[in-house]
């Protein structure tokens, strides 16, 4: 969990990783709510998922062709 929550914050990784990373702990941390409870204050699964929305430009830029926005959102 530690990782997935830095990589969605790391300023150097790539957007689509940050996507990737916040997409997977908004899911965890709604499945198992409970493993977080004892931990330091961390994103809510609203948080998290609005930072995942947040990304979703940056992966799939309009400067691409719809084949290039299409491969790149997979």
């Amino acid at each position: 969990m530690e990782l997935y929550l830095e990589a969605m914050q790391h300023p150097t990784s790539p957007p689509l990783e940050q996507l990737q990373a916040s997409v997977l702990y908004a899911l965890l941390l709604s499945e198992f709510p409970h493993i977080f409870t004892y931990t330091l204050p961390r994103p809510t699964v609203f948080q998290t998922y609005e930072l995942a929305l947040s990304l979703v430009p940056q992966c799939i830029w309009l400067g691409n062709d719809v084949r290039g926005r299409y491969t790149s959102g997979k």
